[in-house]
């Protein structure tokens, strides 16, 4: 008689600390817990307005690998606007991941599978096709996806580039959509997308007064981290939680906004040993 087969349910946070190495320890989000929520809640269409080095990238690859080997036949699509924003993406954070995460490389890699900047493919039929558009979608045209992912959509035409990207979910059953990327203007899709979404804040209680404080004013930033907009003690961006700002019905995206001086590492007051 064959052993029986253990299956297990996890969060995507969960899996990712089990199955990632990243820089040589376990991917987890003990410095960065503004992002449980974006990793974990499994929205149908999501929007991520960051700034820069906030972790969004990481975000996004563990999104892609924990997809791939978490479910069978899944298939993603990732476009960014250039071929070398494309390529990087997929050498420095994806390959990177397989390559130093033994469980994955082990389990879920066969060199018989194409496995290569464009394509990487998995032992449970998963499959991730990365691409670029930014004026015109013809170079998407044609693939199939359960999960449409666009990062740096700010410097893409999305009135011409989404008809086509969002028809890639045509057959699929889950048809999910992600849409990331750091705000240059208020005229872009990213911006539309914003405020089409519920814009979900991270906002941080005071120790002092008790009072929770949005950070979207450079007022509220002092030498040492981010400040309370009431009573003017430093904040520990730990101590916060998402709150949505835009409560119209039926929005039809989930919108995540994270900025640089909500990260941990950032803040002393947040600090503890091992940040």
């Amino acid at each position: 008689m064959s052993a029986a087969i253990k299956t297990y349910n996890l969060t995507r946070s969960q899996l990712a600390a089990a199955a990632i190495r990243w820089e040589g320890k376990p991917l987890t989000l003990d410095a960065h817990p503004m992002f449980r929520a974006p990793y974990d809640e499994m929205h149908k269409r999501v929007v991520m307005k960051t700034s820069r080095q906030v972790g969004k990238s990481i975000m996004l690859m563990v999104m892609l690998l924990t997809d791939s080997i978490g479910q069978k036949f899944f298939k993603t699509l990732f476009v960014t606007p250039q071929e070398e924003l494309t390529q990087r993406f997929s050498s420095l954070r994806l390959h990177k991941a397989i390559q130093f995460s033994p469980f994955i490389k082990q389990l879920f890699i066969d060199s018989s599978l194409p496995n290569r900047v464009l394509t990487r493919s998995f032992t449970t039929g998963s499959e991730i096709i990365l691409t670029y558009a930014c004026e015109d979608g013809d170079r998407v045209r044609g693939n199939s996806a359960d999960h449409i992912a666009l990062d740096e959509v700010q410097d893409i035409v999305l009135t011409a580039v989404a008809p086509e990207i969002t028809e890639c979910l045509r057959a699929s059953k889950i048809r999910r959509e992600s849409y990331c990327g750091t705000p240059k203007s208020l005229e872009n899709g990213l911006e539309g997308k914003w405020q089409a979404s519920t814009q979900t804040e991270w906002a941080i209680k005071c120790d002092g007064c008790n009072k929770y404080s949005i950070i979207v004013s450079e007022t509220q930033i002092g030498k040492k981290g981010p400040i309370c907009g009431h009573c003017g003690k430093y904040l520990n961006p730990r101590n916060g939680v998402w709150v949505d700002t835009n409560r119209k019905p039926d929005m039809p995206y989930k919108g995540f906004h994270i900025s640089r001086p909500m990260m941990v590492g950032s803040v002393p007051a947040a600090w503890t040993e091992g940040t």
